[in-house]
């Protein structure tokens, strides 16, 4: 149920307004960035975990059958290779621990974005090395270079810019080494060739991977919006549903839900409700004097001065009807029901409304109480039957008064 206090019509525009503007501004670039960097360090960590365990296996193997091989190219090639894979390891673990597990993308920082994109250059650069390396021992394909390169290009999301540093500093390293290690430029040159195309697939990919994952990023966040919106629009619509349009304090279709949900209330707890049904004396003569503008106004002031005055938690004002209002005293007693009835009373008369036609000069109300405890012997429509009654009398005795009814229990 809404919570009739907290409407303010003011307040509402203003939000609907804020809204409004939101939602044309673009989406926040910082958010998609943690988005995306989330995901590459969840994938670069489950990459670089693989890493370690293939390369200590084919450091394992290397120490374990070095001693067999005779080829003396193979030889010298060794000791840089066992070292390549030394710091593969090394720099995958040093990822592991700066990178640290993450719960969700709200605490990716800065540093993230440097070493998911630090530590995918450092792997395809290894392996744009080993690509040249093979081929000082002989005439070979650049699969290890080609698979990685594809793999990152499909995994990891890089803008444009990214992708082409990332890629190209990795195709310039494997095209020195490529070279540099292969005496044979037919073979250099079939290897080159190979591994460039390869990295121009490899950034066009990329790209197209990395936009697509945009727009459903996109998608999504205007789906989020969207319904955000309409549930506050809706949720704007039903506190509105409850308002008088002209004086802003609740309407009769609150105070009936309200007070069926207290007089509920009220039953389970063994608690009293009071209700003061309230009537502005001699309002028709009010409005036949200075018209109806001045009659609405004058509604508007006495439904502010009323909101205002009963202003504990739990009891509301409200429009009953015409220049009829009624309060809902939650747990409240007659005696003090009473008080505050008279407190209104002297409230309304502090406005000092004119008012020619009244006995008093100004604006005055009369006011009806009446208390009750829920029960069987005792339905709701009997409590508002008493308070209309004891209105009835204080309009009888002249006005400007409160009399009170206490029901049988």
């Amino acid at each position: 149920m809404i919570d009739i206090n907290k409407i303010n019509p003011t307040r509402e525009k203003r939000e609907r307004r804020i809204s409004d503007q939101s939602s044309s501004h673009q989406l926040d670039r910082t958010e998609l960035v943690r988005e995306l960097t989330y995901t590459n360090l969840t994938r670069l960590r489950t990459m670089a975990w693989l890493l370690i365990l293939f390369m200590l296996v084919f450091i394992s193997t290397h120490l374990l059958y070095i001693n067999q091989i005779s080829q003396d190219r193979i030889l010298d090639t060794a000791p840089v290779i066992l070292a390549s894979r030394l710091i593969v390891v090394i720099t995958a673990i040093i990822f592991l621990t700066f990178s640290g597990k993450l719960a969700a993308p709200e605490k990716i920082k800065n540093h993230h974005h440097w070493i998911v994109k630090c530590f995918t250059l450092v792997n395809l650069i290894y392996f744009a090395f080993i690509t040249g390396l093979i081929q000082s021992v002989g005439p070979g394909i650049a699969s290890s270079y080609i698979m990685v390169v594809l793999a990152s290009a499909a995994l990891i999301y890089f803008d444009l810019r990214d992708s082409i540093f990332i890629y190209g500093l990795a195709w310039v390293v494997m095209t020195i080494t490529v070279w540099y290690f292969q005496t044979d430029w037919l073979v250099s040159f079939s290897s080159f060739l190979n591994c460039s195309v390869i990295t121009v697939l490899a950034v066009y990919i990329s790209g197209v991977i990395y936009n697509a994952r945009v727009r459903e990023y996109v998608n999504q966040s205007l789906v989020v919006r969207q319904r955000e919106k309409l549930t506050a629009s809706n949720e704007m619509l039903l506190r509105l549903s409850y308002l008088d349009t002209l004086t802003g304090i609740p309407n009769r279709r609150y105070f009936d839900e309200f007070l069926a949900r207290e007089w509920a209330n009220a039953a389970q707890n063994s608690q009293m409700v009071a209700i003061i049904m309230i009537d502005i004396d001699r309002f028709k003569m009010f409005n036949d004097t200075f018209g109806h503008q001045a009659g609405d106004y004058c509604l508007q002031r006495v439904a502010a001065k009323l909101n205002d005055t009963i202003r504990k938690t739990g009891d509301i004002a409200a429009r009953y009807g015409g220049e009829e209002f009624v309060v809902v005293l939650t747990n409240t007693e007659l005696r003090e029901a009473r008080l505050i009835a008279d407190r209104l009373r002297r409230a309304v008369s502090e406005l000092v409304i004119n008012h020619p036609g009244s006995p008093a000069g100004q604006i005055t109300i009369s006011l009806g109480v009446a208390c009750g405890q829920p029960g069987e012997m005792t339905p709701l429509e009997s409590l508002i039957a008493a308070a209309d009654e004891a209105l009835y009398q204080a309009k009888k005795a002249g006005g400007n008064n409160c009399v009170g009814i206490k029901k049988a229990v």
